[in-house]
């Protein structure tokens, strides 16, 4: 079958030839017409992948001639459970494996921003903790906001929160369980596998607290989603915690199913804000004291001053201790110098200073997407061809390089009002789910990170940044 055929070669593109021969060209076709196709999978798990990762790109991908979907039937054969039978010594039994907590993951060695003291406050709260002298005061006060749905940037400290509310809860002789959303996925995958779902979920289902980091990693994953939304319905009507943690709210979540979202925003949704410059510092004081490396205040600025984020910053507080150590274990920090530290990190400040976001940066982005030029952009015309690419320039100039509405108004060459109100309108439209909107940002992200650099996400509009949330680098 042609289209088949086609669809297989555009699949090695984005997959590899390797995984499509795997997966795709072992599926058996069985019969084949204008607008049906139908195919053998080997087992059940053959099947749920082909759901998972395929399903979703049939529709837009797998087109006859007239341009119509060809709609793909697939089953498993009624001796594939015999044949598995056959191969039981073959199939690994379900065995999930925790993620483990970083001992430093704690409330104690949390630095807030000053705009995240609700979150703080509520997780005292939860887990029964004086916020001054972060010891146990009261009985812990599960389920009163469920679930909490923490959402930031990547760096804002979502994973670290997770880990350290859990340690909290373990130490009050709570079970709590917490997981990355790749590993839950690979739980149930593993648990389907070995037909063992019934292990999998006498795990989850018999906790006090399950915390889930990183949600926006379900895109596209309709069996894990499937299993999710049984699990949290079971837990919530027991009234045990559920805590989430995504690099979006709710409502920008991609490909996850509309009922699950709903349950994501019953309880309460945080935003954990980036620190400021003065936070930041603080943040790499404490990192200094922990790991016994100290720095002079001279260096300390250079380093918050050239790192601009939590992320990027830590990475080279981490680069810089272990690349002298590594030449020299003896060394006297006392002796360091600015001069030395530039050199040693050269290589991160140079990457730190090309995947600097700047206003041009996004004009860019945004005038290729649209095809227009970014003069056109910032120019006087009301037309609706100009209009809402400049709503959003103006919207991605806010919230990614948090401009004042003066300064984006003087960029645009109109009063702070009009910036007002554009951000408005496109926050609107986003808590719409807005398709062309949503469309229109993710396509700009992308342009816009190939015109940095592949290996720089930008934050806040619709990434799936997966880089760790820690505040603090690994001991």
């Amino acid at each position: 079958m042609k289209a088949w055929e086609e669809f297989l070669k555009k699949q090695e593109d984005l997959l590899g030839e390797q995984t499509v021969n795997q997966w795709l060209r072992s599926l058996q076709i069985l019969h084949f017409d204008a607008t049906n196709l139908y195919l053998e999978a080997a087992d059940a798990f053959h099947m749920l992948w082909f759901e998972e990762h395929m399903r979703p790109l049939i529709k837009a991908h797998l087109l006859n001639n007239n341009s119509r979907t060809i709609k793909v039937h697939i089953h498993v054969p009624d001796n594939a459970a015999n044949k598995k039978q056959d191969k039981t010594q073959k199939t690994p039994a379900f065995s999930p494996i925790a993620d483990k907590l970083d001992p430093i993951a704690t409330l104690a060695n949390f630095i807030p921003a000053k705009a995240n003291e609700v979150v703080m406050r509520l997780c005292c709260e939860l887990t029964g903790v004086d916020p001054i002298s972060l010891h146990f005061t009261s009985c812990p006060n599960l389920a009163a906001c469920n679930p909490i749905f923490l959402w930031g940037k990547a760096g804002t400290g979502k994973t670290h929160l997770l880990m350290a509310l859990t340690h909290l809860f373990c130490q009050r002789g709570l079970k709590a369980l917490f997981v990355r959303a790749e590993t839950f996925t690979e739980h149930v995958i593993s648990a389907i596998r070995s037909s063992e779902m019934q292990k999998f979920r006498e795990i989850y289902r018999h906790v006090d607290a399950l915390l889930i980091d990183n949600v926006h990693v379900f895109m596209r994953k309709d069996a894990t989603q499937e299993e999710l939304f049984h699990l949290f319905n079971a837990l919530h009507l027991s009234n045990k915690q559920i805590v989430l943690s995504s690099n979006v709210p709710p409502f920008q979540l991609e490909e996850i199913e509309p009922r699950l979202i709903s349950r994501f925003e019953w309880g309460i949704v945080l935003q954990l804000n980036e620190l400021t410059e003065t936070e930041r510092k603080k943040l790499l004081v404490h990192c200094c004291k922990i790991r016994k490396f100290p720095l002079t205040e001279k260096i300390c600025s250079f380093l918050v001053r050239t790192f601009s984020n939590n992320h990027s910053l830590l990475r080279a507080f981490e680069a810089l201790l272990l690349r002298i150590y590594l030449k020299d274990k003896s060394f006297n920090t006392d002796k360091l110098q600015l001069e030395q530290v530039e050199t040693i990190l050269s290589d991160l400040i140079q990457f730190e200073q090309k995947k600097t976001l700047n206003t041009d940066t996004i004009l860019s982005a945004v005038a290729s997407y649209f095809d227009i030029a970014p003069t056109e952009i910032i120019g006087k015309s009301q037309s609706q061809r100009h209009t809402f690419p400049r709503q959003i320039s103006i919207y991605l100039c806010r919230i990614l390089l948090k401009l004042s509405f003066t300064q984006i108004g003087k960029i645009f060459s109109r009063d702070h009002s009009t910036a007002v109100t554009a951000v408005k309108q496109i926050k609107i439209k986003l808590e719409k789910r807005d398709k062309e909107l949503q469309e229109a940002l993710k396509q700009i992200e992308i342009i816009a990170m190939a015109s940095l650099d592949k290996e720089v996400a930008i934050p806040g509009i619709l990434t799936n940044d997966r880089n760790s949330d820690h505040y603090f680098i690994k001991s």
